[in-house]
Formats: C-alpha cells, structure tokens, sequence
C-alpha cells in the first residue's frame, strides 16, 4: 500500500515545495518528541537551524496515526499503525516527513514481540534502505529456557521488499535499553542498560560513533568520539563546564544531540535548551504547556524529493517498451 498522492513513487505536493521555496530552507535538523495521548501518540518537531520559519514539517500526511519507532540521519522515519482490532499486528510505514512521501511496508512476525528497532538508509540516489529488528516469542515453554537470552533478528531489505529472518543473538533483553538505535560508521548502534551512576547518550558525531556522558552529582559533560572502531578505542574530546548554566537552569536533564555540537537538555516539561560544546551559547525552545515526552529521537534532512528503487524499474521498463 502507498500513499494516494504522496508516496515515494510519486512527486511532492506542490504548495508545500512553493512554501520552502520562498523560506529559502535547504536543510533541517533539530527532533522529534514524542508522547503518549488517550488516542495513542503524538509528535512535534522542534528545530534549531530554522525556529522563526515554519518547516510545515508534522506527520499529518500519514494516512493515519502513529508510533515513531525509528529516525536516520536522511530525514526517514519509521512508523507503526495499531488498528483497536488487531493490536498485535501493527502496519509498518515508511516516510520522509519534509517531502510528505510515505510508503506502507510488509509486517513482519507478528507473534514476535519487537525488543529493539533501527532504519539505516544505504543509498538516497535511488533510496535503499534496511530495517534491523530484535523480537522473542511472546511466550516460551519451560523446554526453551536455554534461549531465554537470544533475541530474533529479522533484516528488512527495500530493494527486494521482504523481511529476512538472521541468526538469533544471544543477548539479556534486559540489557537492550529504551533510546533509539544510532546509525554510524555503516552500522546500527544500541545502548544497552548500566547499573553506573553515570548517564549516557550514544550519538552520532560528524560521522562517527560518539558517546555523551554525565555524572549524576557532577556539573560536567563529556564527548567521547570512537576513534578507532575495528579495535574499539574511545576518545575523549570534549569536557564543558555545565556549572554555570545548571545555576540558569536548575532541573535540566540531556535529552540527545543535534547538529555537530549541539546538546539538547530538557529544563522541565515546556522548554528544550541547545547548548554549543565549542562555544557555549544555549538557544531555548518552547514546547506545547505540558507537553511531556516519552521518546526523542534526532531529525536532520533536506527537502529533496526521493525516488523509491521500484519508481526507477517501472521508469526503465518503460523506456524499454515504448524503444
């Protein structure tokens, strides 16, 4: 199923290409927060690059509501639909929410319940693109208990269309925790749960895998780069200061990273701060009075119609019949 008007097979909407025009906006980052209402889940989108102009970016086009369940560094998102009468078997969505395209893709496993979930996008020129997903059964008998900490793992590939079923990971699914996967140096990245008294945030940093960290009881911030990923060794980069901020605002909490150096804390439940690692400088925005988000994932995308690989063979097989 694709969208009627706006879908990856066909052209973007032209008032909203008119719209961006006469803004002069080319690219867009900042992120998506996410909340649960009586009706399911709501969205916003809040930017720092552009907070003056109106992006129009909002999931409104999607043919119903929905779950973000994951974000690229492209501007994709990937979402799910529960119908009230098949909850356990959610439609899976595709979109670039600056371009209003959306595509429906295949389910998969629906009597696996999904443990963690990321998108990478391949190539933009046609778009490819994979979904990585772990799950376990819903319920398992007494003689599987040796598989209790192997989680499923199924590979969606956009060239062929279809989910593939990989070999299982043996991993404590307690372990997997809540932030989104981060794609980096060609792989997904999750951060799995830790005990520490520290708080951390993996990042994606210029291209590569990074690492926000944050004592409780300490006023300061660092930025560790992985600077060699085969051999797996960490770099430190970056340590701020956050004493004199954390005297402005008192109740912050760091919510992810936007941009190349940018930290995005939330001070509350209505204000988003951007705090610059190199320069310092804080920039807030304000969220929606009560608006309490559960899931924030980064946004960063340009406004560049893409072509699906599937709009591209039906292009080149018709070339073929009208030669």
């Amino acid at each position: 199923m694709m969208g009627s008007t706006q879908n990856f097979d066909s052209d973007s909407d032209d008032s909203t290409l008119k719209n961006l025009e006469g803004q002069r906006i080319e690219n867009i980052s900042g992120f998506v927060m996410q909340r649960i209402i009586r009706s399911g889940f709501s969205s916003i989108f809040l930017s720092l690059d552009h907070p003056t102009l109106d992006s129009g970016i909002s999931l409104g086009f999607l043919p119903c509501p929905v779950k973000i369940q994951a974000s690229t560094n492209q501007g994709f998102l990937l979402c799910t639909h529960t119908l009230p009468i098949y909850p356990s078997v959610p439609r899976y969505y595709v979109c670039k929410p600056a371009t209003n395209q959306w595509k429906q893709i295949p389910n998969p496993k629906a009597r696996y319940r999904t443990k963690a979930i990321g998108m990478v996008v391949l190539s933009s020129s046609p778009l490819h693109y994979k979904i990585v997903r772990f799950s376990q059964p819903k319920f398992r008998t007494n003689r599987d208990s040796f598989r209790f900490n192997n989680l499923r793992c199924e590979i969606f590939d956009s060239k062929i269309h279809a989910w593939k079923q990989r070999e299982e990971v043996n991993l404590y699914e307690s372990f997997l925790g809540f932030n989104p996967a981060v794609s980096a140096c060609g792989s997904l990245h999750w951060l799995t749960k830790n005990h520490h008294r520290k708080f951390f945030t993996l990042v994606e940093y210029e291209g590569n895998l990074a690492l926000i960290c944050k004592e409780d009881d300490q006023r300061f911030l660092e930025l560790w780069i992985i600077e060699n990923y085969d051999r797996k060794i960490w770099k430190k980069t970056h340590i701020v200061n956050l004493e004199a901020l954390t005297k402005e605002l008192p109740y912050i909490t760091l919510t992810g990273f936007c941009n190349i150096a940018t930290v995005a804390l939330r001070n509350g439940i209505d204000k988003l701060t951007f705090f610059n690692l190199k320069n310092g400088i804080t920039n807030s925005l304000s969220l929606d009075m009560g608006y309490d988000a559960v899931e924030t994932f980064s946004f960063q995308s340009d406004f560049e119609p893409y072509v699906h690989e599937s709009a591209l063979e039906d292009s080149r097989g018709n070339q073929e019949q009208e030669n």
